[in-house]
């Protein structure tokens, strides 16, 4: 497998940034961050002949997330859950007026509110979000007949 990154430019020219570093505050670049992760990646992987798969899961880890909608019940989930099936679309809003987490990030599908994406996987979803980012994720799986908080799984 021979696959190269060269760039992770943004295609409308703004500057995307991952997250601030420890100590000092200072924001690092999206594209920075991404390929720190990846030859990390590599450097653990090619003992075992995995270095190129584990150089592009690390550039791609933080778009690679995928998680349960665990307040789905509190919403409209529940009664839209028969016609949310895998590959829908479902937008992302953030929402930093939220009162417990101002890097709350609403999932919506068509106007209705679903739920909030996990706080242990929302910030850097927010900060793309506030950033002019349009990002939005899909529907993975759907079961009306289990318990509300594995309903619904979208990545």
């Amino acid at each position: 497998m021979d696959m190269k990154a060269t760039s992770l430019s943004p295609l409308d020219g703004n500057m995307y940034y991952a997250h601030t570093s420890g100590a000092t505050g200072e924001w690092q670049p999206l594209s920075e961050h991404l390929h720190a992760v990846a030859k990390t990646a590599r450097a653990f992987a090619e003992p075992f002949g995995a270095g190129e798969v584990a150089y592009w899961v690390g550039l791609l880890h933080d778009i690679m997330n995928r998680f349960s909608v665990a307040g789905f019940q509190y919403y409209s989930g529940p009664k839209l859950i028969d016609r949310l099936h895998p590959g829908v679309q479902l937008d992302l809003v953030a929402k930093p007026e939220n009162a417990y987490d101002n890097y709350a990030v609403r999932i919506e599908w068509q106007g209705h509110k679903l739920d909030y994406v996990l706080r242990s996987d929302n910030r850097h979803i927010s900060r793309l979000l506030h950033q002019g980012a349009k990002l939005s994720c899909r529907v993975l799986k759907a079961q009306s007949d289990t318990v509300p908080w594995r309903m619904l799984e979208v990545g």
